[in-house]
């Protein structure tokens, strides 16, 4: 089977189905470079000579033997899209027109179906915005966070991982130092009394990565019960927490 078949000048004449010669009562015999096709009654009807590796359908060849020649097929653009690699359907338009691919009769009354593949393998995400646009005016209307470690080097405690907090309104950070990332959840516990005590405030908006230490039924069911929305970034991207992970560095370079 062929693929990424992007561009082939005389496709309608270069692939010849086998299985539909044989189902039709034909009969092939490859021998010496050539392709002889043999009618059920066993008469010679074409001889096929071998051009590259393929058995190449047609006209020009000048055995004094008939000639097999395949017929044009009309096309839709969303058959030549596959078939053309998923190329544009105004790009395939054009380059039918302009003679660019031959041997093809494309249905131009055909409209263009929807291709899930370029849905799929052709999407790009756009880039994150280096800077929000909201404005937190009040401590706890929103907080970020991020659960880092394991660090290679163990604290004075034994302890290989921290919890960092950043309110967005002061940006002010809080860091607490664990021994495991199964500890994130009651650092976050002495966070939120830290925050109602110090600064008289409740979390309203709580976003982190998704670790499975933040997500769990456990943790979900506490932030619902204190009507703390729970905002959890893009999968397999890290820069839309960038925030958090800026502060991360900023932490690390001056401890």
């Amino acid at each position: 089977m062929l693929r990424n078949v992007y561009y082939s000048p005389h496709m309608a004449f270069t692939l010849m189905s086998v299985s539909s010669i044989d189902n039709a009562g034909f009969s092939l015999l490859i021998k010496g470079g050539t392709c002889i096709v043999h009618s059920p009654k066993s008469n010679i009807i074409g001889c096929i000579p071998l051009v590259w590796g393929l058995y190449y359908v047609g006209e020009f060849n000048s055995s004094p033997t008939p000639v097999a020649n395949s017929a044009l097929k009309l096309m839709s653009i969303s058959e030549l899209h596959c078939k053309m690699g998923h190329i544009n359907h105004d790009d395939l338009c054009k380059m039918v027109k302009e003679g660019m691919v031959k041997k093809i009769e494309l249905d131009f009354n055909l409209k263009p179906k929807f291709c899930k593949v370029c849905v799929k393998a052709k999407a790009d995400r756009k880039p994150f915005l280096k800077k929000s646009k909201m404005v937190y005016m009040a401590y706890g209307e929103k907080v970020i966070a991020n659960l880092w470690g394991p660090a290679r080097v163990e604290s004075l405690g034994g302890k290989k991982y921290y919890f960092l907090f950043q309110d967005l309104s002061s940006h002010k950070k809080k860091v607490y130092f664990l021994w495991a990332k199964s500890d994130a959840f009651g650092n976050y516990k002495k966070y939120k009394a830290w925050t109602e005590v110090q600064h008289s405030a409740q979390i309203k908006i709580f976003r982190c990565d998704r670790d499975g230490e933040l997500t769990s039924k456990e943790f979900n069911h506490h932030l619902e019960n204190a009507r703390t929305i729970h905002h959890l970034t893009v999968h397999n991207s890290p820069s839309s927490n960038g925030m958090a992970k800026q502060g991360n560095r900023t932490h690390m370079n001056t401890t």
